[in-house]
């Protein structure tokens, strides 16, 4: 098992963090949930960028949409929360190899810490 300073330096696992904690507080209509979403927000851009905009633009562009039945609870948001943050993740896998081959980021990198 990683340590807990290792899990909290772990992107991933911050993405997680904070993805739950925004479906809890928004699910259980706390007023506190913009807490979690901020910065749910900074760890999931690429994924935010990669599907929920081109998703929103679909959905204005095309007229007339009917209205979908089977959506209601806390599943829209489990969705909206879910899918940037499942695309985010992937997306830092497919990264790593291409920041060890070009040497990005290495100034970041401290074996002995």
């Amino acid at each position: 098992m990683p340590s807990l300073s290792g899990l909290i330096l772990n992107l991933n696992a911050c993405r997680i963090m904070t993805a739950m904690a925004v479906v809890l507080l928004g699910s259980s209509s706390s007023p506190l949930w913009w807490t979690a979403a901020i910065p749910w927000f900074f760890f999931n851009l690429p994924g935010l960028l990669l599907f929920t905009f081109p998703a929103f633009a679909l959905f204005l562009s095309s007229p007339g949409i009917p209205p979908v039945d089977w959506m209601h609870g806390p599943f829209p948001l489990i969705l909206a929360i879910g899918l940037p943050t499942a695309i985010s993740m992937i997306l830092s896998y497919c990264w790593r190899p291409l920041f060890r081959k070009t040497g990005a980021l290495s100034q970041f990198d401290y074996p002995g810490a």
